[in-house]
């Protein structure tokens, strides 16, 4: 079986920018370089890595393989403002650190310290927003064209079908026997 960095060969990658709204899926070639992928004033990083790649590695010296997410942008580090109940934490991160890192820092112990129970129905979005963002979503992707510095909010994620649960009657045969599929819900909550 061929290597999928063999000359000649290509791999899509998953490209995150600075100010951009979502990945680009892009196809590039196998045994390319880093340098190939930004421009003069750009770096690239794999998805929450802390340091730039080194921009006369190779795609395989550096990691990149087939569907990886790097982010290409020209801010070295992102600060992110995140805001909860009043009050304001900054924290200096990558711009490939994904938003669900940020909101496992700031609702952890060091920080907002929201309770176990309480970490499930918050999220994080902008400021104004009432939309959770994606915790795919890379921090660097967050940020103005002129800065990098972020401000997200810590909101409560308000159930949007509060007062109907739709859930299959229970069986008295085990799961594994019932003769209709778990749904993505039940699978997540289980019977209740």
């Amino acid at each position: 079986m061929p290597s999928e960095h063999e000359p000649g060969h290509t791999i899509e990658i998953y490209v995150h920018s600075d100010g951009g709204h979502g990945p680009d899926l892009v196809e590039v070639p196998s045994d390319g370089r880093v340098a190939d992928l930004v421009s003069e004033d750009e770096s690239l990083w794999l998805e929450d890595a802390n340091e730039a790649l080194p921009a006369d590695s190779s795609l395989p010296e550096a990691g990149i393989a087939r569907r990886s997410h790097v982010h290409r942008g020209r801010c070295p580090t992102v600060k992110a403002q995140v805001r909860y109940a009043g009050t304001e934490i900054v924290e200096e991160c990558s711009p490939a650190t994904r938003v669900i890192q940020v909101f496992r820092w700031a609702t952890g112990p060091k920080c907002f310290k929201l309770a176990e129970s309480q970490i499930p129905k918050h999220g994080l979005a902008l400021p104004g927003g009432d939309e959770l963002l994606d915790p795919g979503t890379h921090i660097g992707s967050l940020v103005a064209e002129t800065r990098c510095f972020v401000t997200i909010d810590t909101l409560r994620e308000e159930p949007r079908h509060a007062h109907r649960v739709l859930r299959r009657p229970r069986s008295p045969l085990p799961d594994r026997q019932h003769p209709l599929p778990r749904t993505g819900v039940q699978q997540t909550l289980g019977h209740l």
